[in-house]
């Protein structure tokens, strides 16, 4: 009879040690994936702004444009993968309607606030591929980790679902921009 009782209270701290390792590790990763995600938004805002800021540049100097300019730089921090992807195609849309406009405005080249603020965005680009990697590396290991028994009942029991990786494609820039 000891003996039964001590596998028992041994199988229920098993279980216990487990169970406290599952949500502990499930929470140390959905966090990571969270901050992943907000650097993402934070790039993506930045990126933007950058964009508002050559648009009102060409505005001063009255150069025309095609690139529908918005009323606010407003992006929800914590905005679905889905929403993401929507805003990163329409930047890259107006990514090449400005390159159009250099390509018609050559002396834009030696404005050094132009320059500069095309160098930033230019460069927000590639930083957008670098937290689209890094978000979706986090999301795959705490879906990975979540897929598992028994983190797998551990966050069925919490509510924690798989996370949605970021799947766009940045375009190709293919216009050189020749402003260094």
């Amino acid at each position: 009879m000891g003996i039964i009782l001590l596998i028992i209270i041994l199988f229920v701290l098993v279980i216990g040690v487990f169970y406290i390792y599952s949500v502990e590790e499930i929470g140390k990763l959905d966090v990571k994936a969270r901050d992943a995600a907000s650097e993402f938004d934070s790039v993506l805002w930045d990126r933007k702004h950058q964009l508002s800021k050559i648009l009102d540049i060409l505005d001063q100097k009255k150069i025309h444009y095609n690139i529908v300019k918005e009323k606010d730089n407003s992006l929800g921090i914590g905005m679905p993968p889905l929403m993401q992807e929507q805003a990163c195609r329409e930047l890259d849309e107006k990514d090449m309607d400005l390159q159009e406009v250099l390509k018609e405005n050559p002396s834009l080249k030696d404005d050094e606030d132009f320059a500069k603020c095309l160098s930033r965005f230019d460069q927000l680009r590639l930083d957008l591929m670098q937290a689209q990697l890094s978000y979706n590396n986090k999301a795959g290991m705490f879906n990975s980790f979540i897929s598992n028994f028994p983190a797998s009942f551990v966050a069925e029991r919490h509510g924690n679902n798989r996370k949605n990786f970021f799947n766009y494609i940045f375009k190709e820039n293919k216009i050189d921009k020749d402003i260094n």
